[in-house]
């Protein structure tokens, strides 16, 4: 029986399955950096998890130290770490930091001559190689007439598809905005129409009131002009970022040129960038548009005590835009709830301000936009819906631009007329039906419901009825038929 039957059993080992569960090692914790000079004195301790590589440290030790990366040197064990390689971090070593002067340069130099070279061919590549010397990236080019340029106008001047990657180059390796010689940097950048640059200027802290004569950059961005053929739909983007950045405005309020359409010149400064009501324009443009209502308020002030009627356009521009808050306010303020101007000057043409063609009321700008909120704003104000200015009225531009149904609506039950032609004969059933890939059905339904003439006959001698057939949509079809049926 105990041959048969052993005391001790021993059971097959089992290796564990695939899915069983396995106690994962602990974490290690956070492991602390010891950056020392070379005298022992510490100068930073950081967590080692945050920086993956020395590039990564050299970032972190940048305001600490004050100066930029380029500058700083990390030894380990009196070897220098390379800033370029992949190796990870570890806490078992302290490391010493060393900042290294700029390289000695003159006009003659070497150096100076490749850091020229580098900035005109736009070689990146090539300019970090010099700034981690580390060379001045505040050397100036005194060779260039009528004065001496320092490097980051030499690559703003410098026009070409990696200008924003060498000026960002240049601004991380510490380039001074607030040097003397860049005062005008964003004056530069706004005349040669360089946006991003602009942004990255701003980013950096330049002062967006820095010019080098009385034309501040917020008069060059308000006098810059559409390419021929285009227009700017939008608000000015590069005066709503000076507006954002606290530019000054008062100089270019205050001067009496900035309300005349045909100024009288001072000097050679104002037939260069000369100031008129049609730069004003374009400040009205970005300011009714900006959150803070400040500059809208400094713009209407200024306007009535020069005796200059602005508020048509400030109303025609934050209905245009959407802004129901600007709209609200300058209705309290008094302005005109049915103020008209051309629509192309809210695209960017400026010297329109006062032509008769092409213009619009703030209802109907509103209404081709879509703005629900402003339409029924202005309509409540008792702006009239049916003012036929060129040819539109705001049902019409409703009909044409795609506006939702809510926004036809509200013009209809304010007694707006359904067969109203424009300028070509063309109803607002017809431009609904012609202008909408597909068609929204709600708005011809209610367009429909509103006793709309299907067969009404525009100056090309094509009816609503006609165009809904050659759309060849059923749904559209048997809405207009049983319109018809109903009738």
């Amino acid at each position: 029986m105990d041959g048969i039957f052993p005391d001790e059993i021993q059971a097959p080992l089992r290796r564990p399955g695939k899915f069983a569960r396995r106690t994962r090692r602990k974490a290690s914790g956070p492991q602390q950096l010891r950056i020392c000079k070379l005298s022992g004195e510490v100068v930073a301790k950081t967590d080692t998890h945050r920086h993956r590589t020395p590039m990564d440290l050299l970032t972190y030790l940048e305001p600490v130290c004050g100066v930029s990366k380029y500058r700083i040197r990390l030894l380990r064990d009196g070897q220098r770490l390379r800033e370029n390689g992949s190796r990870r971090l570890s806490s078992a070593e302290d490391l010493q930091v060393v900042l290294l002067p700029y390289v000695r340069t003159n006009s003659n130099s070497q150096v100076s001559r490749n850091l020229r070279e580098a900035l005109y061919e736009q070689d990146t590549a090539k300019l970090k190689k010099l700034l981690w010397r580390p060379v001045d990236p505040n050397t100036t080019f005194p060779r260039y007439l009528p004065r001496p340029i320092t490097a980051l106008e030499f690559a703003l001047l410098n026009q070409g598809p990696r200008t924003k990657t060498v000026l960002l180059t240049l601004l991380e390796a510490k380039a001074a905005l607030d040097r003397p010689d860049n005062q005008g940097m964003l004056c530069t950048a706004l005349k040669h129409g360089e946006d991003e640059c602009v942004r990255l200027l701003l980013k950096h802290r330049a002062d967006p009131n820095g010019s080098k004569n009385r034309i501040m950059p917020i008069d060059v961005a308000c006098q810059r002009r559409p390419e021929q053929g285009s227009f700017q739909r939008e608000a000015p983007k590069t005066v709503a970022m000076l507006l954002s950045a606290k530019a000054d405005v008062q100089p270019m309020l205050r001067d009496a040129n900035s309300w005349a359409m045909q100024p009288t010149p001072r000097d050679y400064l104002d037939y260069i960038h000369p100031r008129t009501l049609a730069s004003t324009v374009s400040l009205v443009r970005a300011a009714v548009m900006h959150a803070n209502p400040t500059f809208m308020q400094q713009l209407v002030e200024t306007a009535e005590n020069a005796n200059v009627c602005i508020l048509p356009a400030c109303l025609c521009s934050a209905a245009y835009g959407g802004n129901e808050h600007a709209v609200l306010w300058l209705l309290n303020a008094q302005a005109a709830v049915d103020s008209h101007i051309c629509h192309l000057v809210l695209r960017g043409a400026h010297h329109l301000l006062f032509s008769v063609h092409a213009r619009r009321t703030a209802l109907a700008l509103a209404a081709g936009r879509g703005h629900c909120g402003i339409v029924a704003m202005l309509l409540r104000a008792r702006a009239d819906p049916n003012t036929r200015l060129d040819g539109q009225t705001a049902l019409l531009q409703a009909a044409a631009h795609g506006a939702p149904e809510i926004v036809v609506c509200s013009i209809l039950k304010a007694a707006g007329e359904v067969n109203r032609e424009d300028s070509f004969g063309r109803t607002a059933l017809r431009l609904a039906l012609l202008y909408r890939k597909p068609p929204d059905l709600q708005v011809v339904q209610a367009l429909l419901q509103a006793k709309a003439d299907k067969q009404h006959r525009d100056q090309f001698g094509r009816t609503p009825l006609s165009i809904a057939a050659q759309k060849l949509d059923g749904a559209l079809l048997n809405l207009m038929q049983d319109d018809a049926m109903q009738e």
